[in-house]
């Protein structure tokens, strides 16, 4: 497939209008990124997207560019939709993350712009999981491009299950709903914003800062009606608002032991593996070593990488390896 000619030709004509938000698991349009989907041999797919410019979660950061975790939400929406539109998984169905790697290949295609940036991605299957016949699982690559130039790739195994099979399984964790209220204002104290690369304190999750001579630690506080971050239900905490976690804290982290500020910063790749699901109702603490971070400045482009650990109830629930690039001043 040639992908520039793809681009050139398709992407005006299919960026009129997003897909059918059922597609991508929304409630809201304006949370679909995604404007059209085609296959072009088998099991390999052209998906194209728009990248938001006033989104009040995606677009609030300090450094003037995309955000990775924009870019994760977007790879995301392309793979369940593609099993949604083109293998005929019902919508019913709950879809699980296993693990992803995301990885920016060229930053600066990621700069912020006046007038939306419209993007493709070539997206391949690399492996099917089935069971009796039926599928219920795969990995697949996405390579997203911008302006025709490869600018990020994405490498994910998912797996869905049907709703007897999702309610018995869930049955045996005991579910409790939050309210934030009160209780949230009085118990979680969110960091500054501007320390998480974000303008808007809503935007915070990182909350109640421990630090000592190894680590650094933060606790989730955030507020599940809040549709800009949490716009699909769930019975738990999602995926997304863990990875910003994540992200957060470690950008606190990375002030503390280098001394650089969060608008100098910018995630360029992040490895998630999901062990077990984060509950509502139970704190979620995200854990740093500080003796694990690693400052790389023998590269033209200077980088800061490091694990990071999110625990419940002190058990890990996923481990998630990060890199940021240092940007210049």
């Amino acid at each position: 497939m040639d992908l520039q000619h793809e681009n050139s030709v398709g992407t005006k004509a299919y960026s009129a209008q997003c897909i059918n938000k059922k597609l991508v698991h929304k409630r809201a349009i304006s949370e679909v990124f995604i404007t059209s989907i085609k296959t072009t041999k088998q099991d390999q797919f052209l998906v194209t997207a728009q990248l938001p410019r006033t989104h009040m979660y995606f677009n609030d950061n300090l450094t003037g560019y995309y955000d990775a975790i924009l870019l994760q939400e977007i790879f995301r929406q392309a793979a369940i939709s593609i099993t949604h539109q083109f293998y005929q998984i019902p919508f019913s169905n709950i879809f699980i993350i296993d693990n992803t790697q995301l990885k920016i290949k060229n930053h600066q295609l990621l700069k912020m712009i006046n007038y939306p940036a419209d993007v493709f991605i070539d997206i391949k299957i690399l492996t099917f999981k089935t069971k009796r016949d039926t599928l219920t699982g795969l990995t697949l690559s996405e390579q997203l491009y911008i302006n025709n130039l490869p600018c990020a790739h994405s490498q994910t195994t998912m797996h869905w299950l049907n709703q007897a099979l999702w309610t018995k399984l869930r049955k045996k964790t005991a579910i409790q709903s939050v309210s934030l209220g009160n209780d949230y204002s009085e118990n979680y104290f969110p960091l500054p914003a501007f320390m998480v690369g974000k303008n808007l304190s809503k935007n915070v999750v990182a909350t109640n800062l421990i630090e000592n001579h190894a680590t650094i630690q933060t606790t989730l506080g955030f507020d599940p009606s809040y549709s800009a971050l949490c716009d699909h239900e769930v019975d738990h905490i999602s995926g997304m608002v863990l990875v910003e976690l994540c992200k957060q804290t470690a950008l606190i982290a990375i002030r503390k032991c280098f001394q650089l500020p969060a608008n100098l910063l910018e995630l360029i790749s992040c490895c998630l593996n999901f062990k077990a699901f984060c509950e509502l109702g139970s704190d979620v603490d995200c854990v740093i070593d500080k003796a694990k971070m690693v400052l790389d400045t023998s590269q033209e482009n200077q980088t800061i990488t490091f694990p990071i650990v999110i625990k419940q109830k002190d058990k890990t629930m996923a481990s998630v390896d990060v890199t940021f690039k240092i940007l210049s001043h």
